[in-house]
Order: structure tokens, then sequence, then C-alpha cells
């Protein structure tokens, strides 16, 4: 400390207690005075201690910025001899963050030669680096060189080109000094007074004596200490004018004040307990901040460049004269070196100006080629509409050119991939369907685009039968199947009576099949992907295309004949996800078949393997989770099925629940059916139903009850389902009647102790049956129920001729059906394990499946 204060002190320690609160108090404001001044660009010329640890000279921005640039490359000599490049790489990102944050002072006071200098030797080592060097680098060596190599050349080729350039010329590594030597002998001057300063003021703390300053020789150096005790007199009278002002104002603090006031802030809590300054915290953000100001400008500038180069090509083009073959064949060899909108401008002027076809053909190949082959950002990006109806157009010109025999050039002779075109365009809308929101109008308008896609691929089709090319057009067909196999007739019927009332100009532009050319043409789209020749997943997607067609047309039948001679089952946990998914929506769908074909039993058999609670919409690839991790939300989105091709999730499981109902009344089928009815049964309060479950159980309820025309009117109430079900009153027709048959067999089974004989006769006006259909209804539950009853045709009565069984009885009927559970159960273990043998045995033996022609001649996929 210096004598002032130190005299200060003396005089404090013969005070009173009192006066020592005061002093401390003081002491207090006069060190939250000192840290607000800081930062102040003054020089302070105190003796206090806190002063003592400022800097006490002033440097001027371009001396800063040199002293900047030579930390940030300080010790790159030696890293250089030593070829350390990992420590270079870090030096590297250091320097040019360095140089990047002081653009500016670079700009106003010139490029140093220190910074000249240290990039001409990163670039210098990077180039007398050869590839021999690099073998006997270690793997972190070589990878950092890497790296560093691609910076420094990345960056040295964008920024001060003309200036390297300039200094490798003459080379010049100290900085002028002109204008620093004024400025620098004064910092110097003061820099030696201040290190003289504080080695006395030291050794005067530690011994405890009076202080033993150095006086200087020179006169000089005498006015700067009359300089310096004048300084030190004016900031001790400033000193004292501001501690009283803050002894007053913190007097006048209350205690609440004072607290909040002398209390840490929850982020300088938080940033202490992680170790963290807050000030480099706040560095860094503006560091952060200042980047992306100088990207984004840069951006800017870079697309106004683009822009003005686009807007000078055009116009240098629009003044050409493409009738000239010289002309239209210099552009073609530039095409793919200038951008898309470039391209199509090109394109047009062909069109419209030239003569010679076969440039008009290279031209389109280019063109459509280009287009595709630039690389997506992400994984939801697609190609806007007008761009993909224009590349559809263009393809149809192109095959317009090979209709007309158009001579083609020699790189183009047998080598359009027409196949390649339709596929990227299929991929494309395919991708839009999944990513836009089926409420867009947008998605409205691309399905219109699809006939478009669908004309195209019946030209591509046509292409490759003429060439005999059976792996393209099978491919193609299987393309054209995916977008028709869903389509139902009655949708065909409608887009006719809309197209009818369009001018004719406008009709060809829609792909529409009659309804009685549906089947037809999905039968002969599938027959030439079985021409193809031997490949097992095409004709195995082929023939679920064909199967989900004939299913959705209430084919069940023929449906499920197809599905079992081809035994595709035993094969599709070998196909990709897509096929497994196919392979899941047309076994819902045959089972939907069954449904509406009042078949509800097999319907049952069908969607129970599928239809487990939860899982349906993720079984049929109907959404995408987001709970999850990125990999896998983009597997989820890359087979998510388009809106428009999905099935009714709700419909999918009314009718397995209601199929579930007419067959597990009497006997427990389906476990989880049976678990939602007893939590239903549990709850405390039962609301009136509102989903489409909520229907089922309460008709389950009362038709268990025999209430059968509640449990129908329940049934009837789910309206939103029965709107998805084409002719649904048939359907309806159907379940009327078994629910009367299920309520007849409850009445016969629950009551056949209480009662001898039942009156066919009053039995059909308990139901509203006819006596032919009660006796019709009687006798199959005496042969599949093998229950002991008999019809009396003379009385017309149904006579019980069961006695009522023991508890021993039921008790062994209870343990009959446990065991044959858990024999049915390692059934399926075993058939599982054996399954699993012969597919192993299969691929051991590398035989190729046998295939052998079913009764109508066709070839089924057998193993």
């Amino acid at each position: 400390m210096s004598k002032f204060f130190g005299a200060i002190d003396d005089e404090g320690s013969s005070s009173s207690d009192s006066s020592s609160e005061e002093s401390e108090e003081v002491e207090e404001v006069k060190t939250e005075v000192k840290s607000k001044k800081t930062k102040r660009e003054t020089i302070r010329m105190s003796d206090s201690d806190d002063d003592e640890k400022e800097e006490r000279k002033i440097l001027s921005p371009e001396k800063k910025l040199r002293n900047n640039l030579r930390k940030a490359s300080e010790g790159l000599g030696q890293l250089l001899k030593d070829k350390e490049f990992a420590a270079l790489h870090t030096m590297w990102n250091s320097f040019t963050e360095e140089i990047n944050k002081n653009s500016a002072l670079i700009k106003q006071y010139g490029i140093p030669n220190m910074m000249l200098n240290t990039l001409m030797k990163y670039e210098d080592i990077i180039n007398s680096t050869k590839k021999q060097d690099e073998k006997n680098m270690t793997k972190n060596n070589k990878k950092n060189f890497g790296t560093l190599k691609n910076k420094v050349t990345k960056y040295l080729k964008n920024k001060y080109v003309k200036e390297l350039a300039a200094y490798k010329e003459d080379p010049v590594e100290s900085e002028p000094e002109e204008e620093e030597k004024a400025v620098g002998s004064e910092d110097e001057s003061d820099e030696e007074d201040s290190d003289e300063e504080e080695e006395e003021e030291s050794e005067s703390e530690s011994s405890g004596d009076e202080d033993n300053q150095k006086k200087t020789t020179t006169k000089k150096q005498d006015d700067s200490d009359e300089d310096d005790i004048n300084w030190d007199d004016s900031d001790s009278d400033d000193d004292d004018s501001d501690e009283e002002e803050k002894e007053d104002k913190a007097a006048r603090l209350t205690l609440e004040e004072r607290r909040k006031k002398w209390m840490k802030s929850p982020e300088e809590i938080k940033a202490m307990r992680e170790g963290r300054n807050l000030d480099d915290d706040k560095k860094k953000q503006r560091k952060i901040r200042e980047v992306k100001k100088e990207e984004e400008d840069e951006g800017e500038g870079k697309q106004e460049k683009e822009f003005r180069d686009i807007k000078h090509t055009k116009e240098i083009i629009m003044e050409l004269d493409f009738s000239d073959e010289a002309v239209a064949k210099e552009n073609l060899k530039k095409m793919k070196k200038f951008s898309e909108e470039i391209q199509e401008l090109i394109l047009n002027k062909l069109q419209k100006e030239s003569k010679n076809k076969t440039f008009l053909v290279e031209a389109l190949y280019l063109y459509i080629s280009g287009a595709f082959a630039v690389e997506k950002g992400h994984i939801d990006s697609f190609f806007d509409r007008q761009k993909l109806v224009s590349i559809i157009q263009y393809i149809n010109d192109l095959f317009d050119l090979i209709d007309q025999n158009v001579p083609m050039s020699e790189k183009r002779k047998g080598k359009l991939h027409m196949f390649k075109f339709f596929d990227n365009v299929n991929k494309e809308l395919h991708t839009a369907f999944q990513r836009l929101s089926p409420q867009n109008l947008e998605y409205i308008k691309r399905l219109q685009d699809e006939h478009k896609l669908l004309h195209l691929g019946e030209r591509v089709l046509k292409y490759y039968k003429d060439k005999e090319d059976d792996s393209n057009a099978a491919k193609t067909s299987l393309i054209l199947l995916d977008h028709l196999y869903a389509k139902h007739s009655s949708i065909y019927a409608k887009m006719q009576k809309i197209v009818d009332q369009k001018p004719e100009e406008e009709k060809a532009k829609f792909y529409i099949l009659k309804p009685g050319q549906t089947q037809a043409k999905i039968d002969d789209l599938v027959n030439t992907v079985f021409e193809e020749g031997y490949n097992r997943a095409f004709r195995i997607k082929a023939t679920l295309y064909k199967i989900y067609h004939h299913a959705i047309h209430d084919e069940f039948f023929y449906a499920r004949n197809l599905m079992s001679t081809s035994q595709i089952s035993g094969k599709i946990n070998k196909q990709d996800e897509d096929t497994q998914i196919l392979y899941n929506r047309t076994i819902v769908q045959i089972g939907l078949s069954a449904f509406r074909c009042g078949l509800f039993k097999e319907c049952f058999d069908l969607s129970k393997g599928i239809a487990n609670y939860g899982r349906l919409k993720d079984l049929l690839g109907q959404r995408v989770k987001n709970n999850v991790t990125e990999k896998q939300i983009r597997k989820e989105k890359l087979r998510y099925i388009p809106f428009h091709l999905h099935i009714d999730y709700e419909l999918a499981d009314f009718s397995h629940m209601v199929c579930a109902m007419l067959l597990d009344i009497q006997n427990i089928v389906s476990r989880p059916f049976r678990k939602l009815v007893d939590s239903a049964d549990k709850a405390l309060f039962n609301g009136p139903p509102e989903q489409t479950r909520d229907y089922v159980i309460y008709a389950f309820r009362s038709l268990y009850h025999g209430e059968w025309k509640k449990a129908i009117e329940y049934l009837f109430s789910a309206s939103k389902v029965w709107k998805l079900i084409p002719e649904a009153d048939r359907v309806k027709n159907f379940l009327v009647k078994e629910v009367k048959e299920v309520a007849l067999k409850i009445l016969m089974f629950r009551n056949s102790s209480s009662y001898e004989s039942y009156s066919i006769s009053d039995l059909g006006n308990l139901f509203e049956l006819t006596e032919e259909e009660v006796h019709r209804i009687v006798s199959k539950i005496i042969i599949r129920e093998r229950c002991d009853v008999s019809i009396k045709k003379e009385e017309n009565v149904v006579q019980i001729n069961e006695t009522p069984k023991s508890d021993t009885q039921t008790f062994i009927d209870i343990l009959v059906d446990k065991v044959r559970s858990v024999s049915d159960y390692n059934n399926k273990i075993l058939r599982g394990s054996s399954r699993q043998n012969r597919d192993r045995t299969e691929s051991d033996s590398h035989t190729k499946p046998k295939e052998e022609p079913n009764e109508n001649g066709e070839e089924n996929i057998v193993t």
C-alpha cells in the first residue's frame, strides 16, 4: 500500500471500535466503486491494492490487433518444425477466429505483415507435405492434417489472395514503426515507472518499514514522478468525495435493499457451481452473434452475386441464335455447368429455334438427368408441383421424339434410361404424398398429377415391351400396380361422371378404367411381372397387389385361396419392410371382405393375428412415432403409407371386435376383447358410449343378457364406421341374422337346466324368425356344438335331453379347456421352430424353389 493509506491505517489502529466499524463500511463502499471503474480506458495511477492489478498503459487499436494475432500464433515455428498438425489445427482455428473478430480493424489499419507471414507459413507447410510424409504420420496427426489442409486451402482461396501474392514477392516480418515510436516510448516509460513503483511498494509492505522508493537520476524521470504525485492527489480527492456519497447512500438503504444489492443472482450462483465465468459466456455469445452476422452478410453477398451472374447469362443466351448448329452444339457442351434455370432456358430456346432434333434429344436428356442429380438437403424435401409437372412433360416430349425415330448421337444410342426417369418421378410424387398434410389443397392437386404419372407409365411400359426388356418392364408394372391396386371400380365410375362434363381436350388427361377393366388390367400387369423370370421379391409383391385388389371387390374366397396357394406367409419374414407392410394390409383387407360377406368366423380368424390393440397403425405403416431416435423417425417416414391409401383404423378395429363379440359370448376366444369387457365392468361409472369400442362393449352386455334388439341398436349407432362400408345395408342384414342366431344359442345353453323343451313357434316369435330358420339354427347347434337336444316335428318343439352337470363335471370341463389352450400354445411353438429349421436347411442347400402350376395353369411360389 502507499504511504497515504498506510498513514490512515496507523491512525485507524488507535481509534475506538465504533470508528473501526465505520472504516469497514467505507472500505466496502470503496471496493464497489473500484469494481465499477475497472473497465474505464483512462490511466489509473493510484497506489491502492486493487489498482495495482490493473493494466497501466494505453494501447492503440492497431497495436492491440498485432498483440492478439501474435498471441494466437505463438509457438508456430516449433510446431511447424515438428509437424504437429493436431496443435497446428487448433492454432489455425484460434488464429482465423481472431482475424474474423478484428476484421473491422484490419480493414481500417490494413493487413499486418505478421498476419500475412503466418498465412504464408501455413500454406508452405501444406504444400511441402507430400503423400509419402502422410504415410509416416500417426492416425490422429494424419486426420488433423487432412482437415487443416481443406480449411487452409478453402480460406486462402477466398480471402487475401492479392495481398498474400504481393507479400510473397517482398516478405517482411517486421511492422512499420514510424507511428508506433511516439506512442511506444510513452508506453515504455509508463511501464518502467509502474514496474519500479510496484517493486518498491512490495518491498515496503514485506518489511513493514518506511517505503524505500528509488529515485531516478535524470530530469525527465523526476518530472514524471512529480506528475505521478499530482495524479495521486487528484485521485485520492475524487475517491474521498465518492466514498462520502456512497456512505450517505448506504445509510439510507434498508436491510432488504442491501440484501438484494449484495446477494448473487441465480445465474451467477449456477455459473459458480459449474465453474463458469459469466463474463466469458457473454463474450462467447457475442462472438457467435458476430460470426453469424458475418456469415449472413457473406451469404447475402453470394446470393446477390449469383443473381447478377444468372441475370447476365440469361441476357447473353437470349441474344444467341440457336438455329445455328455451331451455337447450339457449343451451348450443349456447357449445359451441365449452368444452373437449372439456365438449362431450362437453353432447352426452351432449342425447342423453338433449333431444327436439329438430335440436339433437342440431347438437351432433354441432360436437363432431366440433371434435375434428379441434385442432392437433397433433407429427407422431407421434394420437388414442388410445378417443377414435377414440367419434368413429366419433358419426358413425354422425349418420348415423342423417340416415336418419330429421331437420329440420336452415339452417346445416347440404346442408353436412354427411361425407367430411371419414371422411377424418380414416382419417388418424388410418393414423397410429396408422405410429407404433405391431407387437408392441404396441394395434396388434392398432387392426386390429379397421378393421372399424368400413370399415362407416362403406360408409355414407358410400351417402350420396354417393344424392346423386349422384361426386367425394366416388370419394374414399371410394379410401379403401375402400386398406384392401381387399392382403387375400387366404383371410384372410376364416379370419376367418369365428372370427366364426362369436361371438354374433349381435357378428357384425355385423366387415366380412367372402365368398371369391367380394372381386374383385367391388374391381372395383365401381374402377368408382365411373372414373365420377367426368376425374381421372388417382384412376384410376391405382384401377388399381394392382386389379392388386395380382389379383396376390396368382396371376392373373399378367391383372395383367400390365392393367398394360401401362393404360400407367401412362410416367406414374408425374409422380405423388406415395404413388402411386409403390404402383406399386413392385404390380410386386413381380406378380413374386411369376409366381414362384408357376412363370414364373421373367417373374419376373426384372419384379423386376430394382426389386430393387436394399439399396434395396428404401426403394422399397417400408418403412423410416424415422435418419441424415438432420429434414425428411427427417418425409417418411420420412409415406410409411411400415403393418407389416401390408408385402411381406416376404426373400421378394422370395429370389424374384429364385432366378430370377437359374436364368438366370445359362449366361449372365450379373444383375451384382449375379454379384458376390455372386464375393465368396463369394473369401472365405477359408465356413461353413454362415445367411441366405436364403447358401442361394441355395450352391445356385448345387452346380448349377454338376451336383449338382442338393444345390442343391434348399439352396433348400428356407430354411424362413422358404417359410412365407410360399401353396401352397408347388405352387411347390416348379415349382422342382424348372426346376432339373432347367437341370442338363440345363449337362451338354449343358459336355460337348459330350467326348461325341458322350447316351442319352435315361440322361439320364432321371440327372435323374429321363421320356423324354417329356427329349425336350421337348432340343427346347426346339434351338429356343431354337440348339444344333447332333439327336434320333435310332431309336437313342433325342441326337446332338451341334457342332465344338469355336477360340480365335478364342471371342474373337469374347465380343466380340459385349459389343457387344450396349453396344447395349442405348445403346437404353435413347435411349428415356429420347425419352420426356422426348414428355412435354415433351405439357405444351406442353396437350391432354388420349385415352381408348380396350379389348377388354373398359374405358377405358384412354393418352397
